[in-house]
């Protein structure tokens, strides 16, 4: 019986960060899905587990454990093997400047491209005020300021730009550091959790029909990583098993109804 229960819903770029640490390490887990448009982060049982309300937790044994890079180290430590960390400190170091790139920069660029993109179709269909109410329960009020602007707005929201420029420079560093990699993975000569925290983000930018910003000899080095990633048993298990069909097909439609408007903002207009 497995020993691990993951809090997670499926087509959350932390949810999918983690459950590839699982995939890669083998690691059994019992499945606790969350639907976050309904609510489902903030019931009180889970907000025991998360104060924050926001998908992944972790449960091993009796051991809490949020935040999905601290998760994802966590794993690496505690089921050493296959090991997912450089062997030297420096690589590690540069490991974990990856993955802070995705907690400073990357996951909250994503957060608001996904509100304005996606969310905002499937929030506008439910009532207006419980939509409010739920916001009012998020427990930062930067973050909620910022998720009622975009429910508002959209993608005309001030912190659309913003975060979807700072979504591309993200793009453009990867391509940089890969273009100069004597290796298939961003750090070292194996895949790490450099390159678990950062593939989840490229699937959302496919999943919203933005796979143009690197393909097409856009960013070649992007593209033969981001395909090489495709291939490993690992993602079958953690991301294709867990991907719902009409979520997809939904955040493209949504991406499609705005391709205009996001390439003028890009200036490719």
């Amino acid at each position: 019986m497995a020993t691990l229960r993951l809090y997670h819903a499926p087509i959350s770029t932390c949810s999918q960060k983690v459950r590839l640490g699982l995939a890669e390490k083998e690691l059994e887990f019992e499945s606790v899905t969350l639907d976050l448009l309904a609510g489902d982060q903030h019931a009180p049982a889970y907000r025991k587990l998360n104060p924050d309300g926001v998908v992944p937790t972790l449960v091993d044994g009796d051991t809490v454990l949020t935040e999905s890079t601290l998760i994802n180290e966590f794993l690496d430590e505690a089921y050493p093997e296959p090991k997912l960390s450089p062997d030297g400190a420096r690589e590690r170091h540069a490991m974990r400047l990856w993955t802070h790139l995705v907690d400073a920069q990357l996951h909250p660029a994503c957060r608001v491209v996904t509100s304005a993109i996606a969310m905002r179709p499937a929030q506008q269909r439910l009532d207006r005020e419980q939509v409010l109410s739920d916001f009012a329960k998020v427990p930062d009020p930067a973050l909620r300021e910022m998720r009622i602007s975009v429910f508002e707005h959209g993608v005309e929201s001030p912190y659309f730009e913003r975060a979807l420029r700072s979504y591309v420079d993200v793009l453009e560093t990867l391509e940089s550091a890969l273009s100069s990699n004597q290796s298939d993975y961003l750090v070292g000569s194996r895949l790490s959790l450099a390159d678990l925290a950062l593939v989840p983000y490229v699937l959302r930018l496919d999943h919203l029909g933005y796979s143009h910003l690197w393909q097409n000899e856009r960013r070649p080095h992007l593209t033969a990583w981001y395909e090489r990633l495709h291939l490993r048993s690992a993602y079958d298990a953690a991301i294709r098993a867990w991907e719902v069909a009409p979520a997809v097909e939904g955040m493209h439609a949504a991406g499609s109804a705005v391709h205009s408007r996001v390439d003028e903002i890009l200036g490719r207009a």
